[in-house]
């Protein structure tokens, strides 16, 4: 055996000795090929993931029906709905003395060549005040037409504070509550619902003279 057959022998011994030494390398295997009778497995489908439930009082909240009035509610009691303002008939002469509350302010006149002159004094109070008075305007607002102030309250034949007595002069009083004939036989009258049929003189402020 020469020297070139010597050295083959040696490199196929280490050779050998290396592969035995050396773990076995793991060999891919192909996958077999499917039977046409194997049976069909169904895919399997991604897992699906349980709905949250929504908290209680949202499903109440969502169920609950809304209030008629359009308002929405927040869980607590219906709040009531906002009340109109009541209009009422506003006098600044009005009030509640009378059995029959301004049951004699007439309707604003405007003076004619039809007026009589009404004169009202008061030695008391200090006043004398002459006004055209239109017939059938009471003397009350026929005196604060002409800018003069007068004592009332009620200004519906309730009370006294407007009470006169005719010095001069035809008149006449509607219907009222606190005079009686002895009174009107003593020819005290009521300012706020007495008119006059001719030129007249009244003294005023005769509410304490009442008996």
């Amino acid at each position: 055996m020469g020297i070139r057959d010597r050295l083959r022998a040696r490199v196929r011994r280490m050779v050998g000795q290396e592969e035995a030494s050396s773990p076995p390398r793991a060999t891919a295997l192909a996958p077999a090929p499917a039977s046409p009778h194997a049976p069909r497995l169904p895919p399997v489908a991604a897992p699906v993931e349980p709905p949250i439930a929504a908290p209680a009082h949202a499903s109440r909240a969502a169920n609950a029906v809304p209030p008629s009035d359009g308002s929405l509610d927040a869980g607590g009691p219906p709040s009531p709905a906002p009340s109109m303002p009541e209009l009422r008939f506003q006098d600044d002469h009005a009030t509640s003395d009378a059995p029959v509350r301004n049951a004699h302010h007439a309707e604003t006149f405007e003076t004619t060549e039809a007026a009589l002159q009404v004169r009202v004094y008061s030695r008391a109070a200090g006043l004398d005040i002459t006004f055209p008075c239109e017939p059938g305007e009471y003397i009350l607002d026929a005196a604060e037409r002409a800018g003069h102030e007068l004592p009332f309250s009620c200004r519906g034949g309730g009370c006294l504070v407007c009470a006169g007595r005719v010095d001069e002069g035809a008149v006449e009083m509607d219907e009222q509550y606190v005079l009686d004939d002895e009174h009107i036989a003593d020819r005290f009258r009521l300012l706020c619902c007495t008119t006059v049929q001719t030129d007249a003189v009244f003294e005023s402020h005769l509410e304490d003279s009442v008996d």
